[in-house]
């Protein structure tokens, strides 16, 4: 990372932590930031510590470090990174996920063997980055296999196949499914679980119901009939046969409109 401050020469002073440490002013920390990014922050930086001096980076290299994606993914092994990539970026360039691959708990492994693990469903349904993790020299990006699933099909907005946590609920799994559709019947949910003979039971819930989640579970989240009400219908050799709403003392004189 190369700047100028006044008419000095440019420097290049940093470290293997992802910081840049400039002479009489002090270190800044810039890993994990874009280019652009690391400016606007170096350029604040600079503001706050000198009157009227332009300040600019601009990336001259990078080291690329060596990080293993091992487990489920489709091609384990070792894999040269540039000092920027998270754990994600490790999953793609091992091909990404296998069959069967758990998205919500997977580890990073540091060389002195402390772990984090990155439950990847933070980012495809809400969209949050926050667990993604800024990888070092030597980590380990170990995705394991899918444990506890259920399916929910039928009046939802994404029916699919979801894993679940031991923590999630019926509320959660609707969360990821992105909500009933406006013809769901939350009065009757219908649940198929299989007993321990192998047979599948039925269980019936309502959407408020504090419903707990198992594994191999098949919701369906049945239509809603759409009865009609409040209406009284007119058929036969009339002009305008169909159906008209009832309101009190209504007279069929009313709506025949015999003035015609």
């Amino acid at each position: 990372l190369h700047y100028p401050l006044r008419r000095q020469r440019q420097m290049c002073i940093r470290d293997s932590e992802g910081s840049i440490d400039i002479q009489s002013i002090g270190r800044l920390m810039i890993a994990g930031l874009s280019i652009s990014e690391a400016q606007r922050k170096f350029q604040a930086f600079v503001d706050d510590k000198l009157i009227g001096v332009e300040a600019y980076l601009s990336l001259k290299s990078y080291r690329a470090k060596q990080v293993y994606s091992l487990g489920n993914v489709k091609k384990p092994g070792l894999y040269y990174l540039n000092s920027t990539s998270t754990s994600l970026n490790g999953i793609v360039a091992a091909g990404g996920f296998g069959d069967n691959a758990s998205l919500r708990t997977i580890e990073v492994l540091s060389s002195n063997n402390q772990r984090q693990v990155i439950d990847l469903y933070d980012f495809l349904i809400y969209g949050s980055v926050t667990s993604d993790i800024i990888l070092k020299n030597g980590d380990r990006v170990l995705v394991g296999a899918l444990e506890n699933s259920v399916r929910i099909f039928g009046e939802v907005n994404r029916p699919a196949l979801y894993e679940i946590t031991s923590s999630d609920s019926f509320q959660d799994l609707l969360e990821f499914a992105l909500g009933f559709s406006e013809t769901a019947n939350k009065k009757l949910i219908s649940v198929k679980r299989k007993n321990g003979y192998g047979q599948y039971i039925v269980l019936n819930f309502k959407s408020d119901d504090n419903f707990d989640l198992q594994h191999g579970d098949i919701i369906e989240v049945t239509k809603s009939s759409g009865e009609l009400t409040g209406f009284v219908s007119l058929n036969g050799a009339i002009r305008n046969p169909g159906n008209y709403q009832f309101t009190t003392n209504l007279n069929l004189a009313d709506i025949l409109d015999v003035s015609h």
